[in-house]
């Protein structure tokens, strides 16, 4: 699998707040497959109608379940983000870098899995389509997951870092593992995270109980406070 030299920088993930309880308790970072995406061109690689030599088609779909994926994103504030996960309100933001997402990813790696965290890169309507055009041989396994880090441009706001983890059809033991689970954990520690904000929307009674309650849970280990998104603050505007 190639490498990249990428800078570390701060990723976000917008999560409900039962679920990041949740991780914090059982320790685990959930990753479901890859086939749970909903945009009818994620997996575009697979979805293509192969065929053998014979005219014979080859599914290719099927590899899509021994593979799991988890979205973050660099985009510090995003009123789309919070509106989309955080439909009640009910939602937490927390932030770590890249570094540590490489780090958990190393860490991770063994016994048939292989995780790779990566920025998806995003085309154009025809790049994607001159791209398909240039496969002439059945993808590789490495083909399969880079294709995962592509996405169309007009999702270009989301500045998505992904977190793909596959299954290998062996293990490290050489064991055939012809089955793959509907979601994979990796070990989650943490002092991943560095910083948690609160939804923009909430009250201020609100933000004090949850800022109290979380702060215990984590033990001051980092800072709980509110996104400042909606924050207005009125200047002093002198007129002559």
């Amino acid at each position: 699998m190639e490498t990249t030299n990428e800078k570390p920088e701060y990723v976000y993930r917008i999560m409900p707040l039962r679920h990041f309880l949740s991780t914090l308790k059982r320790g685990k970072l959930y990753l479901p497959r890859v086939s749970k995406w909903e945009d009818p061109y994620e997996l575009f690689l697979f979805k293509q109608n192969y065929l053998d030599s014979s005219g014979n088609p080859i599914d290719m779909m099927s590899e899509a379940n021994r593979i799991y994926a988890q979205c973050w994103t660099t985009a510090r504030e995003s009123d789309a983000l919070w509106r989309i996960y955080s439909p009640d309100k009910m939602s937490v933001r927390i932030k770590t870098t890249t570094e540590n997402i490489k780090k958990l990813a190393d860490k991770a790696m063994g016994n048939g899995l292989y995780v790779k965290p990566c920025h998806v890169k995003y085309k154009s309507n025809n790049d994607l389509g001159s791209y398909i055009k240039s496969i002439t041989t059945l993808p590789s396994n490495d083909n399969l997951v880079e294709s995962l880090f592509i996405k169309r441009n007009s999702f270009e706001h989301e500045k998505e870092y992904r977190i793909i983890a596959w299954m290998a059809d062996f293990d490290e033991n050489n064991n055939y593992t012809p089955s793959s689970p509907e979601y994979i954990e990796i070990p989650f520690p943490d002092d991943l995270i560095q910083e948690v904000y609160l939804d923009p929307r909430l009250s201020q009674d609100e933000v004090a109980m949850l800022k109290h309650a979380l702060s215990l849970r984590l033990g001051g280990s980092c800072p709980v406070s509110q996104s400042t998104l909606y924050k207005f603050k009125q200047q002093t505007i002198v007129i002559h």
